[in-house]
This record gives structure tokens, sequence and C-alpha cells, in this order.
């Protein structure tokens, strides 16, 4: 609708709804609507179709083209920054922290899809409480980061990917 102008919202009346009016709902439905806007966006114009994430506790996954044609490649976390890259650490945020993002790496793992740490950065004249209008997107910027956890059978160069059999392992001696 704001990027596009090619679709009509209407309210439960059928008046059709401006985009400033729809963006008032959205950001009063969801603290979270402005990074969740933007993430979304970016990934549009990179290609993806993102869709909402629950079910992997991530924000978004993303498809090449659609659900309908192949499983969703990645999952992305989102988190909102300052202009200083500081998370902000408001109710909104989920809490950041190693052990939560070790639990959605390891959902991601075990249903084979990438996970993605997708960083928002608030533009420095940024003002939260002037964002009525989408006026108030220009100068956000996305930083990526792809987490894959690292397992060490599988990423030494040249090694074999067996174990060692500790039963057969003889003990070196000491001097």
């Amino acid at each position: 609708m704001y990027a596009l102008k090619c679709m009509t919202v209407v309210d439960i009346n059928g008046r059709p709804l401006s985009v400033q009016d729809c963006w008032k709902l959205f950001n009063a439905s969801n603290p979270k609507f402005i990074p969740l806007y933007v993430s979304y966006h970016h990934y549009r114009c990179e290609g993806w179709t993102p869709k909402y994430g629950l079910k992997y506790g991530t924000d978004w996954v993303l498809y090449q083209i659609g659900p309908t044609y192949y499983h969703a490649e990645m999952g992305i976390v989102i988190f909102e920054c300052d202009s200083n890259g500081q998370v902000l650490d408001v109710d909104r945020q989920r809490e950041m922290s190693w052990v939560n993002l070790l639990n959605v790496s390891r959902v991601s793992e075990h249903v084979r899809k990438g996970m993605v740490i997708c960083a928002i950065h608030q533009p420095p004249n940024f003002d939260p409480k002037n964002t009525t209008t989408p006026e108030c997107l220009h100068g956000f910027k996305v930083q990526e980061m792809k987490i894959e956890r690292w397992i060490p059978a599988k990423h030494r160069d040249g090694a074999s990917t067996s174990v060692l059999n500790p039963i057969s392992a003889k003990p070196q001696p000491t001097t």
C-alpha cells in the first residue's frame, strides 16, 4: 500500500483508509511495527518473500518465491538499535542473550533453516514519538549477520569426520 500504491484497505464499514490512517492503526496495534515493516520492506526489495516466523521462534521466515513453491530458507530475528548500534532495551524487545539466540539457532538447524540476526538501526534524528506517518522511515539502516552452529567435526579442513574411540585410545606416557 505505502511502497507500491496498488492496494486499498477498508475498515469494517467499508470505508477506504488512507496510508496515514493505516499507518496509525498498524503502529498502535503492534509496538514493534516499525522495525518489522523496515525489515519486511528490505527483504521484499531483495527479492525474498517474508512470512511471519512465530512457529520457528523468529520474526520472519524467508522464502525464495513463496510457501507454495519452496520451504523457507532463513529465519530472521529482529533487534532494533539506536543510531550508535546499541540494542534498545525496552519492554517490546526480546532479551538478546546467548541462551535465547542458541535456542532459536537450534530450532532453525533442526528444521534445516539458516538463521539471520537483523539489526534495524534508527537514524540519528529519529524521534519515537513522531511516528504518525511513513515518512519516519527515512534513514533507517539494516544490518544482517548470519549465525551458524559450529560443529568441529564438520568444519575442519581435510579432517576425518570420525570420532576417536575412547576405548581404543591409549594414554600417552608422562615423563
